[in-house]
């Protein structure tokens, strides 16, 4: 009887170390698939600092938050939140801009100068845009110079704004 005990027992501790390996193989396949998803993110967050149609900063975040889900990286609590807020503010910022009709033309100059006159376009298109999105407001030319101008400017930090706060979160991802 004392040696059908001992097998028993020796076939239940191989049974959970068995369970463990697996539960530690579950955990290590899910880690990098957080990892990978968390990457693809970012970059896509980064290539939404230039292209309007993607949310850049909100989607490094959630790679950043992905990480975060990882065995390898813990970040603090008042790391998750003052990134939340720093997101947060880059997000308002960049929605708060005097002139609809040049907002929208810088928009749609930087579509357009992306795809028909790469790489100069990213630069120029927003200008041109702003411009003519405050002339088809009803502005006068020099008004519509300025205003576009002004748009302009606020689009450029804009996007140093989102490119900083994005890069930041590449290389804190990079380093974990």
């Amino acid at each position: 009887k004392s040696g059908w005990v001992r097998k028993k027992r020796l076939v239940l501790s191989d049974s959970f170390f068995t369970l463990h390996a697996q539960r530690a193989k579950y955990r290590y396949d899910m880690d990098i698939i957080w990892i990978v998803v968390g990457a693809i993110c970012l970059l896509v967050g980064l290539a939404g600092c230039f292209l309007p149609a993607l949310p850049g900063p909100p989607l490094s975040y959630v790679g950043m938050i992905l990480l975060h889900l990882t065995d390898k990286v813990q970040f603090t609590a008042t790391q998750l939140i003052v990134w939340a807020i720093l997101v947060i503010i880059v997000q308002v910022l960049d929605y708060l801009t005097p002139s609809k009709w040049g907002n929208r033309g810088c928009i749609a100059g930087t579509v357009i100068g992306i795809f028909l006159f790469p790489p100069w376009g990213i630069i120029f298109g927003p200008l041109v845009g702003a411009v003519i999105g405050e002339l088809l407001g009803g502005k006068l030319t020099h008004e519509a110079l300025k205003a576009g101008l002004g748009a302009f400017v606020g689009f450029l930090l804009g996007v140093i704004l989102k490119v900083s706060l994005c890069g930041y979160f590449v290389v804190v991802f990079i380093s974990a």
